[in-house]
């Protein structure tokens, strides 16, 4: 489970890992109070990354980047606020919600997608894909299950799916 506030988010998969690899680029002023916390809770890793107060400071506001390396059959849920989300080599079932910001899915048994604004490109899903899309550009390729698309605005491209297509 990860809860990350602005900043970029990478996730890369990494088989035969026995432990998650943390990385955090912090960018505030000395004002800000960072909260980053990375715990065990039953099988479970939590990753927290935010500030307690979201105010910004001489128009600049303050961000965590995020590079982590987890094994690669790792479920995800990751409620992202804004900025970019990378997740590559994924074996397991991947759940977002993105508030705002470019996602890119590469790999993933299943992938459930709620996202606000931004790009979407997924590809390499062995399972189900879902995504709910406000809006932005969403680009779709090699899904060996069944894909079910709500979009608001943007253009979609879908390609190389082994099942069904739905687009509401």
């Amino acid at each position: 489970v990860a809860e990350t506030g602005a900043g970029s988010l990478e996730i890369i998969g990494v088989e035969g890992l026995t432990q998650i690899k943390l990385v955090a680029d912090i960018y505030s002023n000395d004002d800000s109070k960072v909260i980053l916390t990375l715990e065990k809770k039953a099988n479970k890793a939590q990753l927290k990354a935010d500030f307690e107060s979201h105010s910004s400071f001489n128009n600049y506001s303050p961000y965590i980047d995020l590079k982590l390396q987890v094994p690669a059959g790792l479920a995800l849920d990751i409620d992202d606020g804004s900025g970019a989300v990378f997740i590559n080599k994924m074996t397991a079932d991947i759940k977002v919600k993105d508030g705002s910001g470019e996602l890119v899915i590469h790999g993933g048994n299943n992938v459930s997608i709620d996202d606000g604004s931004g790009a979407i490109e997924v590809s390499q899903v062995n399972g189900n894909l879902a995504i709910v899309d406000g809006s932005g550009g969403i680009q779709v390729n090699d899904i060996k299950g069944s894909i079910t698309i709500d979009d608001g605005s943007g253009e979609i491209n879908v390609a190389n799916v082994q099942n069904t297509v739905t687009i509401n």
